[in-house]
């Protein structure tokens, strides 16, 4: 025979939550928008890592000169490593491109459509596909 089970206990409720929906528990804290110390931090030691890195390719690399040295490294890297330039390209290329082609001349749209499909090569896709 089994022992009859105590009664369950009603559940306690929780305490209503003390902050309204979007209202914030610390409204003196860092404002939408503004990025972290750290954040800026690290993109400020990317930006001067990318700047000599640059002026050393301009160094070794006459044709790079008249770029800056971001521009002149990022060159660089896109001779001596494609797969990893174009990967680059590909995460700051819009997946997606919506135009009002209404207002546009016959040169833009072709130029998009050249866009279109030299990213459609690095993403290993056709332009039929894209339809």
């Amino acid at each position: 025979m089994s022992k009859p089970k105590p009664p369950a206990k009603p559940k306690e409720k929780k305490p209503p939550h003390r902050f309204k929906p979007g209202q914030s528990g610390n409204p003196a804290g860092r404002p939408k928008g503004i990025p972290n110390k750290f954040t800026v931090e690290v993109k400020s030691l990317v930006e001067e890592a990318l700047k000599a890195a640059g002026e050393a390719a301009q160094a070794d690399d006459v044709s790079l000169q008249g770029l800056s040295p971001g521009a002149a490294y990022l060159a660089k890297q896109a001779q001596d490593n494609p797969a990893a330039f174009i990967s680059l390209v590909r995460m700051l290329m819009p997946a997606k491109l919506d135009v009002d082609v209404t207002v546009m001349n016959r040169e833009m749209i072709d130029l998009l459509s050249y866009r279109r499909d030299q990213v459609a090569k690095m993403r290993d896709i056709t332009p039929e596909d894209d339809e």
